[in-house]
């Protein structure tokens, strides 16, 4: 007959721990990951230049861990590194309508780096409905509460020349235009 053993309330609490312990981003990662920057793009909202963040790297690298991992560490991401604007390009010469505009969002680079190539999958996901998934799979509550937090309460503005919006909540209609 098999025989089931129970866990003991230290290793119970020690799971516990862990499961609520978030990932730590070394600074080694987040140097290799701003010398990576494409400088070719556009900053985003909060204006500061890929290239500045490149060739800063290394001064930069400590101050930027300690930042994410503090956000990792409390379930929020900054407001300002969640702001986008909406920037309407147009997709043809003649524009007769508002489906020729093709939307490009500028963020911020060091939410890029941050976020790195898994963000894009969220784009259509409902958060709480993802964040349950990903529970109910074992991953980590506390970068769950992360992910929930960092997909939700996105202001975004958008930008026509030297026109932009106010940020509203992603999703808001009836956005007043201000000169920027």
């Amino acid at each position: 007959m098999p025989r089931f053993e129970s866990t003991s309330p230290a290793v119970e609490v020690q799971k516990a721990q862990e499961d609520h312990c978030p990932p730590v981003i070394s600074r080694a990662d987040v140097c290799r990951t701003l010398k990576r920057i494409n400088t070719r793009k556009a900053p985003g909202p909060d204006g500061i230049p890929g290239r500045a963040l490149k060739v800063c790297a290394d001064q930069l690298a400590d101050v930027f861990a300690d930042i994410f991992n503090m956000s990792l560490l409390q379930s929020v991401v900054p407001t300002c590194f969640k702001e986008t604007i909406i920037v309407p390009v147009p997709k043809k010469t003649k524009i007769l309508c508002l489906n020729d505009y093709r939307p490009v969002k500028l963020t911020s680079t060091i939410m890029k780096c941050f976020e790195r190539d898994y963000s894009s999958a969220f784009n259509t996901i409902v958060p709480s409905k993802l964040v349950t998934k990903l529970r109910d799979l074992g991953i980590n509550s506390a970068l769950c509460d992360w992910i929930l937090n960092f997909l939700t309460g996105r202001p975004q503005a958008v930008r026509m020349g030297n026109t932009i919006s106010f940020f509203l909540p992603a999703g808001c209609r009836g956005s007043t235009w201000t000169q920027g």
